[in-house]
């Protein structure tokens, strides 16, 4: 994702990419070197909890959010059975 808004901005402004796990934000590094993209910095960080002093830096936001996986239950009944309320809220 982070790679095809750069593609979109023409490799100009700037992208902060966040994320919890650090692996992905090394790849997130490696892709961006690999293909020349430079305008590109990475932050671990959890997007539940960003500092007050970020509210006015960026312009968008594009927010990835974890999937709940309810859009198959339909198909695999069991899942329904696992799935309880405060994991539905988290």
């Amino acid at each position: 994702k982070s790679m095809h808004m750069a593609s979109l901005m023409n490799n100009t402004g700037a992208i902060m990419s966040c994320d919890i796990y650090d692996h992905k934000l090394e790849l997130i590094n490696q892709n961006a070197e690999r293909l020349g993209v430079s305008i590109i910095s990475t932050k671990l960080q959890d997007g539940r909890y960003l500092p007050d002093n970020w509210k006015e830096q960026f312009d968008r936001v594009l927010v990835d959010a974890p999937c709940s996986g309810l859009g198959i239950l339909q198909k695999k009944l069991d899942m329904r059975w696992r799935k309880t309320e405060s994991l539905l809220i988290e």
